[in-house]
C-alpha cells in the first residue's frame, strides 16, 4: 500500500511537472520576471525584500542542462508548482485519513483538489515564468500540510518551523498564515496532556530550525560586498540591510485602504468574488462552497484553520495598495482548493445503508475532476500562446538595435529588465547605458521621466526614452522623435525634421512624409499596428491642423484612422513627429488595401479637407495585405450552429450584440472558415432581410468576424449559405466594443449614491495579454469634470494576467459629491509603458467610446 502511494504521488508530480514544462516560457521576460532572471543567472539581488533563497535555487537550476537559462529559471517554478500538488493532496489525505474517510475516496478527493489548482488561471501561469509565487504556493501548501498532521494528532512542529522559517524567509505575507497555523498547533498540542513535558523540548528545536533557516538572509550582504549586479551598495549595513529585507520603502502601502483610503475598503473587499472567477468557473467555485461547508461540518477544526488563513492573508492582500492582487492572493487559492478536497472527500463518508446514496457521494469529486480537466482545456491554448510569444525579446533587441553608439536608454520596470538580460546575459550593446527610472514620491511620473530625460539630454550622448510622456516632455522644452521599428523616442533639445520620403504637400504647407514600416506588410484582421506620422511645416499654422492616415473599405467606407494634431510649438518649430495606433476592423474582408495620407482642419463648422498640388483629398503612402485572423475571436455567447456529419462550410462560434448607438443594433457574427466561402445573411423569422448580405472567405484553420448593423429587432435568423441558424436575442443595454485586438467591453453599468458615482465596466479577454493597460474613465456633467486611471479591476487583475474569454469587473470610482447628473462619458485604454492608445476596432466610435448617465 505504501509504495502505491508513493507512485500515486509521483504520478502526480510528474504529470504537474509536464504540464507546466510543455507551456514553460522559455526566453527573456518582462518587469519583476526579467529581474528575477537576471539575479538567479548572475547571483544577484532583487529588489526588496530581496529574495535570496529563490536567487538560489534559480541559480542552481541554471545549471541543469534543460533548453535555454531563461528555461531553467521558469524551471524552478514548474517544480514548485509541481511540489505544492504534492503537498494540497498529501493534506487532503492526511485529513480525510483522520476522519476515517477510505483510501479510496481519499484518493478521489486528492485528485480534484490537486486538479482544481494545477488549472487555475494564476497558478497555472505562474508555474510557466520565472517569478516568487510559485515558491510562495509551495510553502503555503507545506503549512497546511503541518496544520493537517496536527489535526490527525501527530506532532508536526519541527516541520512547520521548517516551513515557515523558509516560507517567511522567501515571502513574509506568509507569517499571517503561519502565526494562525502556528497558534492552532500550539494549542493542539497544549490540550494533550500526555504531551506537555515534551513540548518544551519540542518548542525548543522548533525555534532552533526556524532561527536555522532565516541563515538564507545571509546571502544579501554577501553578494553585495562581492558587487553582484542590481545590488543597492548599503546592504553590508545594518540599517541599510533592514531597510531592503523589511521591505520598508514598501511599508506605506500595507493595509492602506485601511489607514488611508478607507472609503475605499469596501470597494476593495468586493473585489472577492471576481479575483476567485478569475481563478475558478463559476461550476467550480458553487462545489467550493458547498465544500466548504462540509468541510466546516465533518473536519471544523482543520476547516477553520485554513478558512482563517484564507480571510486573513485575503484581507491583508486585498488592503495592500499594489497592482498584482491576484498574484499576492495566490496562497489563498491552495487554502481554498484544499477545503474544497477536504470537502468532496468527506461527502464520500455518507453512512447510508441504500448503495444509490453512496454513489452519488462519491460522484461529487468525480464531478470536480472532470469539471476542473474542461476548465484547463479550455485555458490550455491561452498558456501554448503565451509560451511561444516572443514580442519581450522583440520589443528589447530593437530598442538596442535601434540606439546610436554611447547613448542613453531611459526605461520603465516593465522594459529595463529584459533590457538588461539581454546586456549582462547576452553581452548585446553593451555600450548603451540602460537606466530605470523609478517614480518618486508625489511628482506625476510623466514629470520624473521628464527630469530624466532632460539631464540626460544635457550631455553629448543620444538620449532615448520608452515612454512617450509627449506633454511632459515638452514641458521642460524638449523635443521627442518616435524611432522607426521599435518602442522608443529620441529625445534632445533639437532635433531636425526626421521626414523620409515625401508623399505630399497639402494646403500649400504640410509637407507629409510616408509612414515607415507599413507599405508591403501583411496584417491579420483586427490587429493593431504603429503608424509613425511625419510632416514639415511651411507658411503660416491654422488652429485645428491635423494630420491623417486612413485605411478605406472595398466600398470606400472608413476602415480605420489615426489622427494627429498640429500644435502650435510644431508650428515653430516647423516640424513635427508623432506616432499613432491604427487598428484594423475585426470584419474587415481580407485584400490588398491602399494607405492613404491627408490633411485637414477640424473648426466649429465641421472638417476642412485639404488638397495636394492635383487637386486631390488624399495621397497613396503604401499598400497593405490584410488576411482572415490566425485565433478565435473573443465572444460572450459562444455557440456552433447546428450541422450535420461531414457538411461543409465555415461553424458559427458566437455572437455578441452592441446598442451603443441610438435606435441601432450591432450584431457581431464570429466565425471558424472553412475551404467553402459562403454568402451570410440576416433576416426576420419570416425570411425578410433585414441587412445587407456579406461574404466569408475561404481559409481553413482561420477565423472571421462580420458585423450588421440591424435596426432593433428579436427573432433573428443567420443564412450561411443554404443553412439557417436561429440567433439568440439580445438584452437591454448589451455592448460588444473590442479595443484592439486585445480586450473587449461587454458591459457597462452605474451606481449613484449621494457623493459618489461608480462606473463599473466588464471585460471580456480576446488572447493572452502580454502588454500592461491602464482603463481610464472620463466623467463630465455641467458641475462636474473627473477622470480616473486604473489597471483594471482596482489595480487587482492587470490585463497582462489575462487570457482569452477572462471576464473582468472593473468600477471607476467618482466623488460628485452633489454634481447631479445627466453624466458624459468616455473610456479610453493605454499602455501603462508606451502611453499609446489602444483604438476600438468599430468605425462608429471613431471619436472615442462615449456613454450617458441620465
Amino acid at each position: 500500500m505504501r509504495a502505491f502511494r508513493l507512485a500515486l504521488y509521483a504520478l502526480l508530480f510528474a504529470a504537474g511537472l509536464a504540464l507546466y514544462t510543455a507551456t514553460l516560457h522559455t526566453d527573456v521576460q518582462a518587469a519583476d520576471s526579467g529581474e528575477l532572471q537576471l539575479v538567479a543567472l548572475r547571483l544577484g539581488v532583487a529588489h526588496p525584500p530581496g529574495y535570496p533563497l529563490y536567487s538560489m535555487l534559480g541559480w542552481l537550476a541554471s545549471w541543469a542542462p534543460l533548453g535555454t537559462p531563461y528555461a531553467r529559471v521558469s524551471f524552478v517554478s514548474a517544480l514548485a508548482s509541481a511540489g505544492t500538488l504534492v503537498l494540497l493532496a498529501l493534506t487532503i489525505e492526511t485529513t480525510l485519513l483522520a476522519r476515517r474517510v477510505s483510501r479510496a475516496a481519499s484518493v478521489l478527493a486528492c485528485a480534484a483538489g490537486a486538479l482544481a489548482l494545477a488549472t487555475s488561471t494564476t497558478f497555472w501561469a505562474q508555474a510557466t515564468t520565472a517569478n516568487i509565487r510559485s515558491l510562495t504556493a509551495f510553502f503555503a501548501a507545506g503549512l497546511l500540510l503541518a496544520a493537517a498532521r496536527a489535526f490527525g494528532g501527530r506532532s508536526s512542529l519541527r516541520l512547520f518551523a521548517l516551513v515557515a522559517g523558509l516560507g517567511v524567509a522567501h515571502h513574509v505575507s506568509l507569517l499571517f498564515s503561519a502565526v494562525v497555523i502556528g497558534g492552532y498547533m500550539l494549542a493542539k498540542q497544549l490540550a494533550a496532556a500526555d504531551a506537555r513535558p515534551a513540548l518544551r523540548r519540542e518548542l525548543l528545536i522548533a525555534a532552533t530550525i526556524f532561527a536555522a533557516t532565516q541563515l538564507v538572509w545571509l546571502y544579501l550582504p554577501i553578494r553585495a560586498a562581492a558587487g553582484a549586479p542590481l545590488a543597492p551598495g548599503n546592504l553590508t549595513t545594518l540599517n541599510g540591510f533592514l531597510d531592503h529585507v523589511l521591505a520598508r520603502g514598501f511599508g506605506g502601502d500595507m493595509l492602506y485602504f485601511v489607514r488611508v483610503e478607507p472609503q475605499r475598503f469596501w470597494d476593495r473587499m468586493a473585489l472577492l468574488p471576481s479575483l476567485l472567477n478569475f481563478q475558478f468557473s463559476v461550476p467550480l467555485m458553487a462545489l467550493m462552497a458547498v465544500s466548504a461547508l462540509v468541510a466546516l461540518w465533518r473536519a471544523h477544526a482543520f476547516a477553520l484553520v485554513a478558512l482563517a488563513s484564507f480571510v486573513l492573508h485575503m484581507f491583508v492582500t486585498l488592503t495592500y495598495r499594489a497592482p498584482q492582487t491576484v498574484e499576492y492572493a495566490m496562497p489563498c487559492w491552495v487554502m481554498a482548493c484544499a477545503l474544497l478536497g477536504v470537502g468532496a472527500g468527506m461527502c464520500t463518508a455518507h453512512r447510508s445503508p441504500r448503495a444509490v446514496f453512496r454513489l452519488l457521494s462519491f460522484s461529487l469529486p468525480l464531478v470536480i475532476a472532470v469539471i476542473a480537466l474542461a476548465d484547463g482545456s479550455a485555458r490550455a491554448p491561452n498558456f501554448d500562446t503565451a509560451s511561444r510569444d516572443r514580442s519581450v525579446r522583440a520589443d528589447a533587441e530593437a530598442v538596442l538595435r535601434a540606439a546610436l553608439p554611447n547613448s542613453t536608454v531611459l526605461a520603465q520596470w516593465h522594459q529595463v529588465t529584459p533590457l538588461w538580460v539581454l546586456q549582462q546575459i547576452e553581452g548585446q550593446r553593451l555600450d548603451v547605458a540602460v537606466e530605470y527610472v523609478s517614480p518618486n514620491g508625489a511628482q506625476s511620473y510623466g514629470e520624473t521621466f521628464a527630469g530624466r530625460a532632460l539631464i540626460a539630454s544635457r550631455s553629448l550622448k543620444a538620449a532615448y526614452v520608452t515612454s512617450a510622456f509627449a506633454e511632459e516632455i515638452g514641458a521642460v522644452k524638449l523635443q521627442s522623435q518616435p524611432v522607426a521599428d521599435a518602442s522608443a523616442w529620441r529625445v534632445a533639445q533639437m532635433l531636425g525634421p526626421g521626414l523620409p520620403s515625401s508623399v505630399g504637400v497639402f494646403d500649400g504647407r504640410l509637407n507629409i512624409g510616408k509612414p515607415a514600416g507599413l507599405d508591403g506588410r501583411i496584417f491579420e484582421a483586427g490587429q493593431t499596428l504603429l503608424v509613425d506620422v511625419n510632416w514639415i511645416s511651411a507658411g503660416a499654422h491654422r488652429d485645428g491642423d491635423a494630420i491623417t492616415v486612413r485605411i478605406l473599405r472595398n466600398d470606400g467606407r472608413l476602415a480605420a484612422t489615426a489622427d494627429v494634431r498640429v500644435t502650435d510649438d510644431d508650428s515653430q518649430l516647423g516640424f513635427g513627429a508623432r506616432r499613432q495606433v491604427l487598428a484594423l476592423p475585426l470584419d474587415l474582408e481580407p485584400g490588398m488595401y491602399p494607405v492613404l495620407v491627408g490633411a485637414y482642419r477640424a473648426d466649429v463648422s465641421g472638417l476642412v479637407q485639404y488638397k495636394d498640388a492635383l487637386g486631390a483629398q488624399f495621397a497613396p503612402a503604401g499598400a497593405i495585405t490584410v488576411i482572415p485572423a490566425t485565433q478565435p475571436p473573443a465572444t460572450q455567447r459562444p455557440m456552433n450552429t447546428p450541422c450535420v456529419l461531414n457538411c461543409a462550410g465555415p461553424l458559427l462560434i458566437g455572437v455578441d450584440y452592441d446598442l451603443g448607438v441610438p435606435n441601432r443594433v450591432r450584431l457581431w457574427t464570429h466565425f471558424a472558415l472553412s475551404d467553402a466561402p459562403l454568402p451570410v445573411a440576416v433576416t426576420l423569422a419570416n425570411g425578410t432581410p433585414i441587412a445587407s448580405a456579406r461574404a466569408l472567405s475561404a481559409a481553413p484553420g482561420k477565423y472571421a468576424s462580420l458585423a450588421f448593423d440591424i435596426p432593433p429587432e428579436r427573432n433573428l435568423r443567420l443564412r450561411v449559405g443554404d443553412r439557417e441558424v436561429v440567433l439568440p436575442d439580445y438584452t437591454d443595454g448589451e455592448r460588444y466594443a473590442p479595443f484592439g485586438n486585445q480586450m473587449a467591453l461587454i458591459g457597462l453599468s452605474s451606481h449613484r449614491s449621494i457623493i459618489e458615482t461608480n462606473v463599473a465596466l466588464t471585460w471580456l479577454g480576446a488572447r493572452p495579454i502580454s502588454a500592461d493597460y491602464i482603463v481610464s474613465v472620463r466623467l463630465n456633467s455641467q458641475r462636474f469634470n473627473g477622470a480616473h486611471d486604473s489597471v483594471p479591476a482596482l489595480g487587482a487583475i492587470p490585463t497582462l494576467k489575462w487570457l482569452r474569454n477572462s471576464r473582468i469587473v472593473d468600477t471607476h470610482p467618482f466623488d460628485t459629491d452633489d454634481a447631479g447628473p445627466p453624466y458624459t462619458g468616455s473610456v479610453v485604454v493605454y499602455d501603462s509603458v508606451t502611453r499609446l492608445l489602444l483604438p476600438v476596432l468599430d468605425e462608429r466610435y471613431e471619436r472615442g467610446f462615449e456613454f450617458q448617465i441620465p
